[in-house]
């Protein structure tokens, strides 16, 4: 069983923001000592043998981002030779999103209530199937990248454009993607409504809501004061009148 990535391009690596993501446009190349930083442990007996490398085994400046945003690239590429699971289209915000695995290792939600998740959050799992009692569990972080339309030039290898429809679980670069073969049915849910219509639900109706409200709000405001000013004067001019009255009587 071998946890080494095979790499053999170039990389190109840009900061975006400084708390947010990394842009990455071609495979990134780890160098050559990040092939052995794999460290051993058995939690809840079992054993496992999981990926801790050094900052300096990801691109220039990951050491900067924000800990929820590791490793996270906008737009970016898997390294080479890792498989992209789990690819799909974010349904309000058009934008593409996929988890980067090495060859041979799967999206692993089963630890996600285990202590092995603090050490390797998103982990992509492989199981030893020589063990036949207690298999080790050989885990590494899942990057996640994501893309947009517009990115898919800049971007080697060019990944598929995809629809709100489509889950693709598995994509190797270069493997074409049949028309309709991981579009979602309608009986699943995810069709009933049009992508304008779901952002419509998702972003213009609470802001159309909130707007209902503040007018609400606003129109409330405004007839208590114009009632209190209406108090006001009516209470003013109440002992003028009195004080003539008894000017009057004493006549």
């Amino acid at each position: 069983m071998s946890h080494n990535p095979r790499n053999s391009v170039a990389v190109t690596a840009t900061t975006m923001t400084t708390a947010a993501a990394l842009s990455i446009t071609t495979p990134f190349v780890p160098p050559p000592d990040c092939e052995t930083q794999w460290e051993t442990t058995t939690l809840r007996k079992i054993p496992f043998v999981y990926y801790a490398p050094a900052s300096s085994c990801y691109p220039s400046g990951w050491g900067n981002l924000e800990p929820g945003s590791r490793p996270g690239f906008r737009p970016g590429v898997c390294p080479e030779a890792w498989i992209y699971r789990r690819m799909q289209q974010d349904i309000v915000y058009s934008f593409s999103t996929a988890y980067c695995c090495q060859s041979g290792f799967g999206l692993d939600y089963y630890y996600q209530d285990h202590p092995i998740y603090s050490l390797v959050p998103n982990p992509c799992g492989m199981t030893d199937t020589r063990e036949t009692v207690n298999p080790t569990q050989t885990l590494h972080q899942a990057w996640l990248i994501t893309w947009e339309k517009t990115d898919t030039a800049t971007l080697t290898p060019q990944l598929p454009t995809l629809t709100s429809s489509m889950r693709v679980p598995e994509w190797t670069p270069g493997e074409v993607i049949p028309a309709h073969k991981y579009d979602q049915p309608k009986e699943s849910g995810v069709q009933w409504f049009s992508e304008e219509w779901i952002r419509f639900f998702m972003i213009g109706l609470p802001i159309l809501c909130t707007s209902f409200i503040a007018l609400c709000v606003y129109c409330c405001c405004v007839r208590r004061c114009l009632r209190k000013r209406r108090e006001r004067k009516a209470a003013s001019a109440l002992p003028a009148a009195t004080g003539a009255d008894v000017g009057e009587a004493s006549n």
